[in-house]
């Protein structure tokens, strides 16, 4: 298990799936982590999921829309929101969680109707950090295919029910990775036309995972074995949450990455200099 300081503490990973979070998950996935401090000054430690994205250059942390706005609800009660930690879940290289430059209300998009995703540009100490630690954004030439060309779909995050506060400065968490079933046999034209799924958590021998609150904004992927190798790729972001019916909600990745990428070239379009990437900064 690994330390870390500040809004999180021992990571644990699960034994099964070690070669796909190596391989997959562990490259894109970030947990954001941060303290939250009430008016009456109790703290709490808090940690959310997300991926990283790259479009034109940028690298755009990754999440559910919901989140952002609950935060910013945090700060409308008066509540403080500090020590914005990224940390990756296995031993890639990050000697130290990546401190984050951080404020819900300077998030970058939000789109509420057709696409429950949040989306903020890192900045170049941040890139500079995440790449040294092995840490890779999707990009769309990494998307391979839609939803339904992958026989095995799953959800990686961080579940609320998992975390563990051992300390005022401390807390563990549990890294899940949840089997999901495609169900897209009910969604409206509108809805298939937005890039919406839907999928069911697959029953196991035993419910590792009860409530998956928390793992919003985390990536599903799907697996798909290959004549000479095994496919692992991003083909969504988890939203809804449906806990009676275990179905969840996802909005697909490419859909999500070319609206990034058409609202960056119209913010780009506006601006007198358009934003560098840590790479055109390092060359200059």
């Amino acid at each position: 298990m690994k330390e870390q300081p500040g809004a999180a503490g021992p990571v644990k990973t699960p034994d099964a799936g070690d070669e796909f979070l190596a391989k997959a998950a562990a490259k894109h996935f970030l947990t954001l982590g941060f303290k939250v401090t009430k008016p009456d000054g109790t703290a709490v430690l808090e940690t959310r999921s997300s991926f990283v994205v790259e479009i034109r250059g940028l690298w755009l942390l990754i999440t559910a829309g919901h989140i952002v706005r609950n935060l910013c609800r945090y700060k409308e009660q008066g509540f403080e929101l500090s020590n914005f930690l990224l940390q990756e879940i296995l031993d890639l290289g990050l000697e130290l969680p990546v401190p984050m430059v951080f404020d819900p209300h300077e998030c970058l998009f939000i789109d509420q109707d057709c696409g429950d995703y949040a989306a903020w540009q890192l900045n170049d100490n941040e890139v500079r950090l995440l790449k040294a630690g092995g840490i890779e954004p999707v990009n769309i030439a990494n998307i391979k295919g839609e939803p339904k060309d992958y026989p095995v779909l799953a959800l990686v995050g961080i579940p609320t029910e998992s975390l563990e506060q051992v300390r005022s400065d401390r807390h563990v968490f549990q890294v899940a990775m949840i089997p999901l079933a495609l169900i897209d046999h009910d969604l409206t034209e509108d809805e298939r036309e937005q890039g919406l799924h839907r999928a069911q958590l697959l029953q196991q021998p035993v419910a590792l995972v009860r409530d998956i609150d928390g793992m919003s904004g985390g990536p599903i992927f799907g697996v798909r074995r290959l004549p000479a190798e095994t496919q692992y790729t991003i083909v969504g972001v988890q939203s809804g949450w449906f806990r009676e019916s275990r179905i969840t909600t996802f909005f697909e990745i490419h859909r999500l990455m070319f609206a990034l990428d058409r609202m960056i070239e119209r913010r780009m379009a506006t601006e007198p200099e358009p934003p560098q990437s840590a790479d055109e900064v390092a060359s200059e």
